[in-house]
């Protein structure tokens, strides 16, 4: 069994199938400053940044994910630490735009002015978590951010003791936050992570949602942007505070402040909308120097987003229970069929020997646990369904074009990372 889900974790390694981790491009993010409803990443040339997920302030509910940005994780954030009825009717209303594994972060800054009391946000703060996970028991509640490491005795401990106080059971959450500016980012994040193992939750994600550097000229901050990237992605890492599932890596994500702005932190923001900051949506908007090493820093150490063209392979025979498959290349021991590709939903694709599955999509109507991930139809979601929806995954990105996909758990006439996040959630049941 260990081999197996070996073998299958190399077939797909930036996406632990067990855990939660992430490739480097899932690491990095950014806040996006939004003055209106309709302030959508489009207006921006998003593609050259790269980014793999993004935040606003202006609430959740009210900014729904874009559905023409494919590949760009949104995470919605209750600005104040409460949930409205109204917002929280929005997402159940709207589960396209906020589908299982959705990341919400509720508050923005805690004890600033739109958090000063903590028994309060304790609160609100089981209102949130309990109203969402009832919505779809998959989201990813996460506590508002600290604004130094400095804070977790005076704000997280007594939220957690208030918590405890109000409704006699310990506070969960799916990760914590902090806002990193003026100090030293590694010794937050290891007075977090040290917190964070104290608690039972060193398993949890660690996010930085803001971070740059106010009052620094932009070539400072340029400075501080490539050390912070390479951190993130490449250097933070202990396997004594680390995240277990995340090969122990200190942070998870990682928000870059800010994509754009008119006015103010423009040593900080990739964008400089000052030209027409309010105009909506703006007339004219320029990278900053800042946006340009961004991007620069991106292009040479992560993977694009846009897929490249499909490699041509020669398939080998269908594979059968007893069939020996020697491979031209490397040698991949496997109880699983393997496909003609090996991609990420992000990285290139890599021509590897291959041996393709037959499937026969089964109606839903005879196949009852279709929309949690079994897509052979016998009443399992296991790792055969995996291997269905690899071979579907790539298929759809190669544009095959079929009437019905086995893996489209959620029916939405495609196989995307989407159906994947449904499989793994529900693998074994």
């Amino acid at each position: 069994m260990f081999l197996l889900l070996l073998v299958i974790t190399a077939c797909f390694s930036p996406i632990s199938i067990l855990g939660q981790s992430y490739t480097s491009r899932q690491r990095i993010g950014v806040g996006v400053q939004s003055h209106h409803p309709a302030d959508y990443l489009n207006w921006y040339d998003f593609e050259a940044f790269n980014f793999g997920w993004y935040f606003t302030w202006a609430g959740a509910g009210s900014i729904p994910k874009p559905g023409n940005i494919d590949g760009v994780e949104f995470m919605p954030m209750f600005y104040g630490g409460s949930c409205s009825a109204k917002a929280l009717d929005f997402i159940k209303n709207n589960p396209d735009s906020y589908p299982p594994g959705t990341t919400f972060f509720i508050g923005n800054e805690l004890g600033k002015t739109e958090i000063p009391n903590m028994t309060t946000y304790a609160q609100n703060y089981h209102n949130c978590y309990h109203s969402l996970k009832d919505i779809n028991r998959n989201y990813k509640v996460v506590l508002g951010a600290l604004t130094s490491s400095g804070l977790i005795d005076s704000h997280l401990k007594v939220i957690r003791s208030e918590y405890k106080r109000l409704f006699k059971t310990d506070l969960k959450t799916d990760g914590y936050r902090i806002n990193v500016y003026w100090e030293e980012l590694d010794r937050n994040v290891l007075k977090m992570r040290d917190y964070m193992k104290s608690v039972g939750d060193q398993d949890k994600d660690l996010i930085i949602t803001e971070s740059c550097r106010p009052g620094k000229t932009k070539d400072e901050n340029i400075v501080y942007l490539k050390e912070a990237l390479n951190y993130v992605t490449k250097g933070g890492r202990s396997t004594n505070i680390g995240k277990p599932s995340d090969d122990y890596m200190l942070v998870q994500r990682f928000g870059w402040f800010l994509l754009n702005t008119g006015s103010g932190y423009l040593n900080c923001s990739l964008y400089d909308i000052s030209m027409h900051a309010a105009a909506y949506p703006p007339l004219k908007t320029k990278k900053t120097s800042v946006g340009n090493a961004f991007i620069n820093w991106m292009k040479a150490n992560i993977p694009t987003l846009a897929p490249t063209k499909a490699p041509t392979t020669t398939p080998t025979p269908v594979l059968t229970p007893t069939a020996a498959i020697t491979p031209t290349s490397t040698v991949v021991p496997t109880v699983v069929p393997t496909i003609k590709s090996t991609p990420t939903p992000t990285l290139k694709h890599t021509p590897v020997p291959s041996v393709f599955l037959t499937i026969t999509p089964t109606p839903v109507s005879t196949c009852p646990k279709k929309g949690i991930g079994d897509a052979n139809c016998d009443d399992k979601v296991n790792i055969m369904d995996f291997g269905i929806w690899k071979v579907e995954f790539i298929d759809f990105h190669n544009k095959i074009t079929k009437d019905l996909w086995a893996a489209d758990f959620d029916n939405d006439q495609k196989v995307a990372i989407y159906d994947f996040s449904i499989w793994k959630l529900n693998l074994g049941k």
